[in-house]
């Protein structure tokens, strides 16, 4: 017996093989039917509006890649390259482009992300973005770009895009980041920048500072520094950044380094295990699981041995047993370290801040070694890590011991968010300019403690323009000043930058600024906040006038010069200038220009009305000639001691003076000479021509 049943079109499906005259025992298999009948029920649950879950998006990661002229250059300096490793005399560029490509293949990147499955690869597609700097224009700090949007499959399209680069810019770093950050805004899932470079930003910025930015987009960020051929301590200053997201920091001074530090990142950012070197531990105090079968140590460091674990990245060197001038097998640093090593005796070193402590350690075949190092220390948090390293990068920091005799331990340059130290009273003192900060410490053996009373220090970033609408303003000196009652006025000046945009480091608290600029100033009171960027456009409603004379006669190298600009009704001291050329910078108003030159009447005047923001370029011609005089006897000699005296028609005196000859420069016009020598005098009515250099002998009575 077969049934109709009535069909609505979520179950045409089904109802197509029951209607269509298949009866119950004509279904040949469950499988068939099963199938059917779950297609069905999928339709009827989208008919009733009850949609099935949406897959987790990938994870996303942006490579902000350094596009600057500098990475043109070797990885190794010439000098110290060997001739048997040919990679060390590629450039920067080229082993960064080689080390993204490589990673990319290895981590089983290809058209639809991480697709490979394995304890290498993650199993989750990566979304993988691009922005690069410095790569299309010299000398330009806003040289920044979005090259390739985070997305699925974009591989090949990167390596594409880096085949062709030709560095040639800046390094914009911290804009890069900023760039970045704009990518990652609005996304939930994990995300990861991998930065890859090879110097500090040249641009008058800080990278630390864009870790807020990075932050507030994603909270879940996780920033990896990729640092090529770097002086150390530049390099460390990037932590700021690796700490406070997790990441990792490596100075790679080779091939090796560099892919497998780029590889590591890719890995961490698709969700798989990074390399064993670069690995940080899945939490405090727990070390990172290896494959098996593999031979080497696994190192960790505690305060002391009954102490806290070190969460913060230590410097780890590994060398044979024995030889401690030799260089290290391995060296890194990491909050842990797994290190492959063949079977044998090896020296470890682990260096936490000021504190470095030493075991040599047995290696046997078939097996990683847990090793777990005790510092005999403590440890103090100084500030935020958040904000490490974007706070007095020149400062000088300095531990001095208090008992039982005072003593300088350490010193170093730039602030760190911990310090690792052993056991004591310490007095820290921190030097940045004028401003010094002292603090007393003490440090307790496998304690880790926070600063009391913390460094609440803030910074203040200022934007210059000379108009509202006006462009950055260039050439002013900013001064910040701070109340001191045993100071000149009351106030100590503590800072002082010359940058269009300066930023500086404040202790919390109340600060005056003064930016000058030619005869125009703003003054400005600040409030800073302990961990807090404090960001402030200054509007100086200042005019730029480049002014250049031009007199229609060569000048004589001794003629005096002055160009002068004077606000019209003499409010202001008047800007001076002893040259045929000048710049002058003034408050917005009514001026009258003045170029003046010779010691005659050789001058013009010209009324200005400066807007803010104006850059005026003037050029004043001077309609002046030189006359030679010279009164000469019987004989055809000079008399001595000429009182020469000149007036114009208006019968004003332009010029006098006592000398055998006279060569006054006047403007264009006809004037009277009146010369006088012993008793004797003479009148002579001249014309001077612009331009032209006159030569006058005066004779008689």
């Amino acid at each position: 017996m077969r049934r109709k049943i009535s069909c609505v079109s979520s179950l045409t499906q089904f109802c197509g093989l029951y209607n269509g005259g298949m009866t119950d025992r004509d279904f040949t298999s469950w499988a068939t039917f099963w199938a059917a009948l779950t297609a069905v029920l999928a339709s009827l649950l989208l008919a009733l509006g009850f949609a099935p879950a949406r897959a987790a998006e990938a994870p996303l990661a942006i490579i902000v890649f350094d596009g600057s002229a500098s990475m043109w250059g070797p990885l190794v300096p010439e000098k110290n390259a060997s001739e048997k490793n040919a990679s060390e005399k590629k450039s920067k560029l080229a082993l960064a482009r080689e080390g993204v490509r490589a990673g990319l293949d290895k981590a089983g990147l290809d058209k639809a992300g991480f697709d490979k499955t394995g304890p290498d690869n993650a199993s989750a597609a990566l979304r993988l973005g691009l922005v690069s700097f410095g790569h299309r224009r010299g000398g330009d700090c806003s040289d920044v770009e979005v090259q390739v949007k985070p997305a699925s499959g974009t591989a090949a399209r990167i390596t594409g895009i880096l085949d062709a680069y030709n560095p040639r810019g800046r390094g914009p770093i911290t804009q890069a980041l900023r760039l970045a950050a704009k990518e990652l805004a609005a996304d939930a899932q994990p995300a990861s920048i991998i930065l890859i470079h090879d110097d500090p930003d040249n641009c008058q910025a800080d990278p630390c500072a864009a870790l807020p930015d990075l932050q507030k987009a994603n909270p879940r960020v996780v920033v990896h520094v990729v640092s090529l051929a770097m002086k150390r301590e530049d390099a460390q200053r990037m932590s700021c950044l690796t700490r406070p997201t997790g990441g990792t920091l490596t100075e790679a001074n080779d091939a090796q380094q560099t892919s497998a530090a780029i590889l590591a990142a890719l890995k961490r950012a698709g969700g798989g295990a990074a390399d064993a070197v670069l690995a940080a531990p899945a939490a405090p105090g727990q070390l990172p699981v290896v494959p098996a079968g593999k031979t080497g140590l696994l190192l960790q460091a505690k305060l002391s041995a009954d102490g806290a674990a070190i969460t913060l990245p230590l410097r780890w060197r590994v060398r044979a047993a024995g030889q401690p001038g030799a260089s290290p097998l391995h060296e890194s640093d990491a909050v842990t370290a797994t290190v492959e090593l063949a079977a044998g005796q090896y020296d470890v070193e682990a260096q936490y801040g000021f504190v470095v402590a030493r075991s040599t350690e047995e290696v046997r075949a078939g097996q990683f070694s847990p090793v777990t190092i005790a510092l005999a220390a403590g440890s103090v948090q100084l500030l935020d890590a958040a904000i490490q390293g974007t706070l007095f990068r020149d400062a000088i920091m300095t531990f001095t011991r208090t008992e039982p005799s005072p003593e300088t331990v350490s010193m170093l340059r730039g602030l760190v968010s911990e310090i690792g130290l052993s056991p004591g009273n310490y007095r820290m003192g921190i030097t940045a300019g004028p401003q010094r900060i002292e603090r007393a410490i003490s440090v307790k053996l496998g304690e880790r403690q926070v600063l009391e009373p913390p460094l609440a220090i803030g910074e203040l970033d200022l934007e210059l323009v000379a108009a509202v609408s006006g462009a950055a303003l260039e050439g002013a000196t900013t001064t910040m000043y701070e109340d001191d009652p045993d100071a000149p006025k009351g106030r100590r000046e503590i800072a002082r930058s010359s940058a269009s945009r300066p930023i500086f480091a404040l202790l919390a608290g109340t600060y005056y600024g003064v930016v000058r600029i030619g005869s125009a100033e703003v003054r400005e009171r600040f409030v800073i906040r302990g961990n807090e960027r404090t960001e402030r456009r200054l509007v100086l409603d200042v005019a730029r006038v480049s002014v250049v004379a031009r007199p229609a006669v060569r000048l004589d190298e001794a003629a005096p010069v002055i160009l002068k600009l004077q606000s019209a009704d003499d409010s202001k001291p008047a800007l001076i200038s002893r040259r045929t050329q000048a710049v002058f910078d003034v408050p917005a108003g009514r001026y009258k220009l003045e170029a003046r030159i010779g010691d005659g009447n050789a001058s013009v005047e010209r009324d200005l009305d400066l807007k803010a923001g104006a850059r005026e370029q003037i050029a004043l011609e001077v309609p002046a000639g030189t006359l030679k005089l010279r009164w000469v006897d019987a004989a055809g000699m000079s008399l001595p001691d000429v009182a020469w005296e000149i007036r114009d028609r208006g019968g004003r005196i332009v010029w006098s003076a006592i000398a055998s000859d006279a060569v006054p420069l006047l403007l264009q016009g006809r004037y009277t000479v009146k010369a006088e020598s012993r008793k004797r005098r003479l009148t002579r009515d001249i014309e001077v021509r612009a331009g032209e250099v006159r030569s006058v002998e005066l004779s008689g009575q």
